[in-house]
Formats: C-alpha cells, sequence, structure tokens
C-alpha cells in the first residue's frame, strides 16, 4: 500500500512538473471532478499520505476511488481566472508561501448561500453542491471561488456559475481547503466585495 501511494505522488509531482515546463496554462475544467456515483459505499475514502509527501485537497488523487465530472455544457462556459496555478515560467518556480508550496492554488475566495437542489438547465432550481464526503453537510462557514459561468445572452441574478466549496484551514491564515463543487446562482454568491485573496491546499 506504501509502494502504491509513493508511485502517485510522484506521478503527481511529475505530472505537474512536465505541464507547466510545456509551458501550458492552467486547466480550470479538470478541478470538476466528483465521487462517480457508481462508487460503492465505504469504498471511497481520502487517503492518509506521510506529510513529507502531502497531496492538496483539491486534486481527485487525494483520494482512494472513482470519479467521474460534473456534466456541464463545456463549450458554454466562459471560464474565470479566479482561481490559478501561481507557476513563474521564466523563473521556472512556484511563486507563493512556504506551507503551500508546489501544491497551492492561489484564488479569489467568496462568501456564498447554502444551495442543494437537484442540477437542472432546464428548470429553476438553485444549484447543487456536491460533497467530496458522504458525512460533509452543508455549513454557514462554507466558501468558495469561482471556476466560471454558463453564458446567456445577458447578466442576471440567475446565471449559473460553477464554483469550488471551501473549507477554512485552522490555523493556517487565508488557506482553505476543497470539500466539493458547486453549480449555484449569481445571486448566491456575495459580489458586492473585491474577495479575499487566498490559497487553496
Amino acid at each position: 500500500m506504501t509502494y502504491g501511494k509513493s508511485i502517485r505522488i510522484h506521478l503527481f509531482q511529475w505530472l505537474f512538473e512536465t505541464y507547466t515546463r510545456l509551458g501550458l496554462s492552467y486547466n480550470t475544467e479538470s478541478l470538476l471532478w466528483q465521487r462517480s456515483t457508481h462508487e460503492q459505499d465505504g469504498k471511497w475514502k481520502r487517503i492518509t499520505y506521510p506529510e513529507a509527501r502531502n497531496v492538496p485537497s483539491w486534486s481527485w488523487m487525494a483520494y482512494d476511488g472513482e470519479i467521474s465530472y460534473m456534466k456541464v455544457p463545456f463549450s458554454e462556459v466562459d471560464w474565470s481566472n479566479a482561481v490559478q496555478y501561481p507557476y513563474d515560467r521564466e523563473a521556472e518556480e512556484f511563486v507563493g508561501p512556504d506551507h503551500a508550496r508546489n501544491i497551492g492554488l492561489k484564488a479569489v475566495v467568496r462568501e456564498f448561500s447554502s444551495c442543494a437542489q437537484e442540477l437542472s438547465f432546464n428548470t429553476q432550481d438553485r444549484g447543487q453542491l456536491i460533497f467530496d464526503e458522504d458525512e460533509r453537510t452543508i455549513n454557514q462557514e462554507l466558501k468558495c471561488a469561482v471556476l466560471g459561468m454558463i453564458r446567456q445572452s445577458e447578466s442576471s441574478d440567475e446565471q449559473k456559475h460553477l464554483i469550488l466549496v471551501l473549507e477554512h484551514e485552522i490555523g493556517v491564515e487565508s488557506t482553505y481547503k476543497r470539500v466539493g463543487i458547486g453549480l449555484v446562482q449569481r445571486r448566491d454568491i456575495f459580489f458586492d466585495s473585491a474577495g479575499e485573496q487566498g490559497w487553496i491546499v
């Protein structure tokens, strides 16, 4: 089991190093993974890695089990730059605090109102929150980072926004962990300020 974990973390590091070395832009769509609906109860679980081999919460490699991706019309999404991997290609190094080094995503973090209705593009449902772990429940302390917006002819309070659902990392300022993804309406996200500059680890 330990050998398998070692392979996973080295693969993760190699993919990121290769990705940034080639000068490719960060792929926001890849963050919209979720636990597969085919995953049996008890099979999906968070992997405990050694501290020196930390895998970020926003990566599906943090879990043992099958994943799928949120079903959204990707061709109709205007992607946001609110979540980025801060890699300086000229200096060939990660730009950020030590606690987020090589694994942190720089993000604009916002408050949002909780809603968890069924996802539908054909009705006026408020949206859906999909948590990474079953025991997770809606909590007023949760925040979000906007990944993109479903394109429509004009902006409105009902415009659907794709989000990462976040929870504050206890004891670390402006640092968050991913706990799920969601599709919510614009009126459910607090855009009345510039948002908090934070890190997702």
